[in-house]
């Protein structure tokens, strides 16, 4: 979930300041995001594969963290520029809007997992939130026509 949050900051960055050295630092991001969610639920069953599906399916915060998981699972295979080319620009761009999708059922995750002291997964939403409203804002906002230049003669 850090990861993906530091992508998508790292992606606005980009695009606000043309610097196209921070794709690779977003990438790694979500890689490594990616990687220590992967880890994660076999760690906690000490790679029981049957205990895995159990708890999935028992409980609902592992569900929604399983979720995202399994939204990480294309973004991490199809993130090399080799996979770009090979699907095109747009629908590559399109896949990894699945990004949002696990991003928020990291924050759902971690919200169900904490009882009592919800501070760090609100501050997690919190980002999650802006970062959502600022990318519906710039979809939805009209791209400025090119003003003609003239030339002024006194």
């Amino acid at each position: 979930m850090n990861g993906c949050n530091v992508g998508m900051a790292e992606a606005r960055l980009e695009l606000d300041f043309t610097q196209e050295s921070l794709a690779l630092f977003r990438s790694t991001g979500c890689l490594t995001g990616e990687n220590l969610q992967s880890f994660h639920p076999l760690g906690d069953q000490m790679f029981d594969l049957d205990a895995i599906f159990h708890d999935v399916a028992k409980r609902l915060y592992i569900m929604a963290g399983m979720a995202g998981f399994l939204a990480m699972v294309p973004l991490a295979i199809t993130s090399t520029a080799a996979m770009v080319r090979r699907m095109g620009a747009k629908n590559w761009q399109r896949l990894h809007r699945l990004t949002y999708f696990a991003t928020l059922a990291g924050v759902i995750h971690y919200y169900w997992l904490v009882k009592s002291d919800i501070r760090e997964p609100a501050m997690y939403g919190s980002i999650l939130l802006i970062e959502m409203l600022y990318r519906l804002r710039m979809w939805t906002a009209k791209k400025p026509q090119p003003v003609p230049v003239t030339s002024a003669r006194a």
